[in-house]
């Protein structure tokens, strides 16, 4: 969802008055409400909701990061039915919607969409993040295939630091040495990925990934216990332990699966210092060379997360200024892959123990 056009923007809003929003919202929040705790980065994330398959799906798809045995979290996300017509605003200048963005600027904001029916909020001070969607919403399998990623864009919100960002990309590596892979839906990210964990390879992430940065390096971090993958390529994988979810909502030609088979061979951190693009072509033999526009790489990584993941302009900018941050000083290749799996395995091995 993006927020740029047809909506009306509240500006300068007192600490007070945005307080006296979250406040209302605490309010509604019920002691029997579900909950799971995320091991997300660094970060403990607790996700609370009176829907029963929201939470499984939460369950399911962000398998590898559940934290069990907790009890306090560092960071919360509710997501709620309520009867919420009484705070929905019928008509803001004709707008499809309301933001509401506090004085201080801290990155807190209360969203109020008109058009589909819910509102959600981000107190950054108490790093929470409310979605509350009216009660008379249906939340069936095809509403949380819609999502895709469970959750994603909430996760990104509240993983988000000057030195932590949720993105786009996937991640491998061999003997503690890690490579991302970036590229925009199809582009053969997800085979290469899944194919590298089916090959001995270390396995962080075929899609989404936590890339925090501290004075160590660069590290990736698992979300999702997830795949999505084309069945031709699942024909080539007869090792795949995978259980069949739904065929994507935003590319049914794919399919959801979950791989929780697979866990022995995740990994809770990996440092990352190379950047790779995978190019499908009509060739015999795989290969990686460097990428002659290191910049032109990093943007498009960059724009791929971002036309998924932030929901406005301003958002955009500050989410594409943090990433580059992050992986600016990567270095950046291009793999050539073939129809061979498990010659483009090889490839990529030959390259991660050379680095």
């Amino acid at each position: 969802m993006i927020f740029d056009e047809n909506y009306h923007i509240i500006n300068n809003v007192s600490d007070s008055e945005m307080d006296g929003y979250f406040s209302l919202f605490e309010s509604r929040i019920s002691n029997d409400f579900l909950s799971v705790f995320l091991k997300l980065g660094e970060s403990i994330v607790k996700i609370q909701s009176n829907i029963p398959l929201l939470i499984e799906q939460v369950l399911k798809q962000c398998a590898f990061i559940v934290a069990k045995n907790i009890e306090k979290a560092d960071k919360t996300v509710y997501l709620w039915q309520d009867d919420i017509k009484s705070l929905i605003v019928a008509d803001a200048q004709n707008a499809a919607g309301i933001v509401i963005n506090p004085k201080n600027s801290d990155g807190s904001y209360l969203k109020i969409v008109q058009t589909e029916g819910f509102i959600e909020a981000h107190n950054t001070k108490t790093s929470t993040v409310y979605v509350m969607c009216d009660k008379n919403v249906e939340f069936n399998t095809d509403a949380i295939r819609k999502m895709g990623h469970v959750i994603v864009r909430y996760l990104y919100k509240i993983s988000k630091t000057e030195n932590q960002i949720l993105t786009h990309a996937a991640a491998v590596g061999l003997n503690n040495k890690g490579v991302l892979f970036s590229a925009r839906g199809g582009g053969g990210k997800s085979t290469l990925a899944v194919s590298a964990m089916l090959n001995g390879f270390q396995y962080v992430s075929d899609d989404y990934v936590i890339l925090r940065k501290t004075v160590e390096g660069l590290f990736a971090y698992p979300v999702y216990s997830t795949i999505n993958i084309f069945p031709p390529m699942m024909e080539k994988m007869p090792n795949l332990k995978a259980g069949y979810l739904w065929n994507s909502w935003w590319q049914p030609q794919k399919h959801t699966l979950e791989i929780s088979g697979h866990h022995s061979s995740f990994m809770n951190k990996l440092p990352v210092s190379t950047l790779i693009f995978p190019q499908i072509e009509n060739i015999e033999t795989p290969y990686i060379e460097p990428m002659s526009d290191k910049g032109k790489a990093i943007t498009q990584m960059a724009h791929s997360s971002v036309l998924q993941l932030a929901n406005n302009t301003q958002e955009r900018i500050d989410y594409i200024k943090t990433l580059l941050s992050l992986i600016k000083d990567l270095n950046v290749y291009e793999i050539h892959l073939s129809s061979d799996l498990q010659k483009n395995t090889e490839c990529l091995r030959k390259f991660i123990e050379n680095l």
